[in-house]
């Protein structure tokens, strides 16, 4: 095992907040007149820093010796929005390169953001693997 569940928790509120900061300046950065490319990263920053408070919930609720269901669901959607923004950095990047969007953001910048998203993916990745290993107590019911 790889992750002990309170470093898996800190590695998510670090690279949560920097998804967040580069959606924040991908938006700062583009063409105004490039509206729906704006919105997109202002959506974007704003699903990554409700994770990163998500995550920092998690952080005071865990124990931190074995993860429960609410944490591997909680990587999961992490993992969904990560491989969403990776795709938005692809498309931003790409249309940077060839001119086709407007905006302040160099293109070797732009393809340092999405190698950030690709590599924070294969941490999912390992910290996923992890937590299958691990064992998962299954949701406990309160019998009232």
């Amino acid at each position: 095992m790889k992750y002990p569940v309170d470093s898996i928790v800190s590695d998510n509120v670090f690279w949560l907040r920097h998804m967040a900061d580069h959606a924040r300046f991908i938006a700062g950065l583009l063409n105004p007149s490039e509206r729906g490319f704006v919105e997109k990263a202002n959506e974007f920053a704003i699903e990554f820093e409700r994770l990163q408070l998500q995550a920092r919930d998690l952080d005071s609720m865990l124990w931190h010796s074995c993860p429960n269901n609410d944490l591997v669901r909680f990587e999961k959607d992490v993992k969904t929005a990560t491989t969403n923004i990776r795709d938005f950095k692809r498309a931003a990047r790409d249309l940077i390169a060839s001119c086709k969007v407007l905006s302040l953001i160099p293109s070797l910048l732009a393809d340092h953001v999405l190698r950030e998203a690709e590599y924070f993916l294969k941490i999912l990745e390992e910290i996923q693997q992890d937590l299958a290993e691990m064992d998962t107590p299954p949701i406990k019911t309160c019998d009232y």
